[in-house]
């Protein structure tokens, strides 16, 4: 194993980006021409799941940019298209995509064998000592379904089990990596990652200036199409939080490290690096989540803990501290500026920095409370089953005083089996069993780029030094972003879910991708 990162073609990135923002953007337009009328969104959905069963025949990574493109917009169930309803047999465009890249991958596989050829994932994943960690999670997933089963019944573990089930692609997205240009992807991913940031500034300029006629059937766009969230939270100042931002939390991660690595402050990398990260910071402060700058806390320490390790000089910390600093400053301002737009109406004065002071230190409103009374009811249950779990489906009933529930609950019992606190929910259903396959897969994937992390300590000491050494400088940032998932985890579970797992499944492709280069 060369433990080497692919490189970048930058004019081979900018036109893949170029290429992906246009069609994301006819997507999303599509998507809402859909809204209005239900017909054209089941015709786009089947187009669509057909053309990438094609494409994934005939060129099977352009099929799997397709699919991470829309996990990186399509944020909690990818139904920018769907066929039929959600709450009946609806399949979602993420389904459909899902089931097309998975049947292609099995019939391709069972190709290769039977002409007796070896298949490139299987020995990828091996040699990157992916494999039998993720064998054993797939076991332990088996053993929560099957306890799941007989002791929640079929419902509420299938409902339950359904995120995890994305796990099942992962040797597909490995084998996608293995002949995936790594530009294009690059490319592809800084334009989801930017539409899906612009898309929300959109929303935030049409509630927080209170365009009525549009308002109304964006927020239920948004809502059906559950790409996230759209709250008042302070005067005119709408929360606009969508699950996707994940991403915008890696690439603020990244970003600040490329920057702060970069030739120059002159240099196009530095600019580059720079407008990437405010524009990730824009999601970051439109969403007011705590768990995203929870994640981003600890991200940012792991890099500052090389950087000691490193005995990095005062130059390199310096530009680590005004790449944050700046992109920080300029989003917020930007944010500010929008806000105070006077068309059609100008939304009214807030105190930017209390609402933002407030949201970070605030343990106390309804939301919290509720999430911080379940813990110990949840710790409790899961000591019933310590060891093996309870299985998919194990609901615990909890007092909320959460308004949306209480709508719904008035007595403020409330019975489920979705939570928030993420490794709580794990140890529930799999067990400390479970728990432990997990890390270990984590571990599994995670290594390779610790090992090029290792290796570059001395490139990390000066910026002269790292400028002319790319692939430390981003390892460094994947390891970051890494570390800011499994801490967000911590509130909000994303290590259940298809934009988690796909994180992870995209980390696998990398660490295969290093294999072969």
């Amino acid at each position: 194993m060369t433990d080497s990162l692919p490189k970048i073609e930058p004019k081979k990135a900018t036109r893949s980006f170029r290429t992906a923002l246009l069609l994301i953007v006819l997507a999303e337009t599509l998507s809402f021409f859909g809204f209005v009328f239900p017909a054209f969104s089941s015709v786009a959905t089947v187009i669509t799941c057909l053309t990438v069963l094609v494409l994934a025949f005939v060129r099977y990574d352009l099929a799997i940019l397709a699919f991470l493109a829309e996990l990186f917009i399509g944020s909690q169930g990818g139904y920018l298209f769907s066929l039929g309803s959600e709450g009946g047999l609806g399949l979602s465009l993420r389904m459909g995509m899902f089931l097309a890249i998975f049947c292609a991958w099995a019939v391709q596989s069972s190709r290769a064998l039977l002409r007796g050829e070896g298949l490139d994932w299987l020995s990828a994943m091996r040699k990157t000592g992916m494999l039998w960690p993720y064998l054993a999670l797939l076991a332990v997933f088996s053993v929560a379904a099957v306890r799941g089963l007989s002791a929640n019944g079929f419902a509420d573990m299938f409902f339950d089990a359904n995120g995890y089930a994305f796990f099942a692609i992962l040797p597909a997205v490995v084998s996608g990596f293995l002949r995936l240009d790594p530009s294009r992807f690059v490319g592809v991913a800084l334009a989801a990652v930017s539409s899906s940031v612009l898309k929300a500034v959109f929303v935030f300029y049409v509630f927080s200036h209170r365009i009525q006629a549009i308002a109304s059937p964006l927020y239920v766009w948004v809502r059906d199409t559950r790409v996230g969230e759209i709250a008042i939270h302070v005067g005119d100042f709408h929360r606009v939080f969508f699950q996707s931002h994940l991403f915008g939390m890696f690439l603020a991660l990244i970003g600040t490290v490329l920057a702060a690595y970069a030739a120059s402050v002159r240099s196009r990398r530095f600019r580059c690096a720079l407008a990437a990260v405010s524009l990730a910071a824009v999601a970051l402060v439109l969403g007011l989540s705590r768990s995203f700058w929870f994640g981003l806390f600890f991200g940012a320490l792991s890099v500052m803990a090389v950087l000691v390790w490193a005995k990095a000089e005062t130059a390199v910390w310096k530009r680590m501290a005004v790449s944050g600093i700046l992109a920080a400053t300029v989003a917020v301002a930007a944010i500010m500026g929008i806000y105070a737009i006077p068309f059609p109406k100008r939304g009214t004065w807030i105190s930017f920095s209390g609402m933002l002071g407030g949201r970070a230190t605030s343990l106390v409103d309804d939301a919290a409370v509720s999430r911080w009374s379940l813990l110990p009811i949840l710790n409790r249950a899961a000591l019933r089953h310590p060891f093996l779990g309870s299985g998919f489906g194990t609901r615990v009933e909890y007092r909320t005083s959460d308004p949306r529930l209480l709508a719904d609950y008035p007595n403020g019992m409330y019975s489920t089996y979705a939570f928030e606190w993420g490794y709580s929910d794990l140890w529930l259903k799999l067990g400390l069993v479970g728990l432990i396959a997990y890390g270990w897969l984590v571990h599994a994937l995670i290594r390779p780029v610790l090992a090029i992390v290792r290796r570059s300590r001395l490139s990390y000491g000066t910026v002269q030094n790292a400028a002319v050494d790319p692939q430390a400088v981003v390892a460094l940032g994947v390891l970051a972003a890494t570390v800011a998932l499994l801490a967000t985890n911590v509130f909000s579970p994303y290590l259940n879910h298809p934009l988690g797992i796909g994180t992870l499944a995209m980390l696998a492709g990398w660490n295969g991708r290093m294999q072969k280069s």
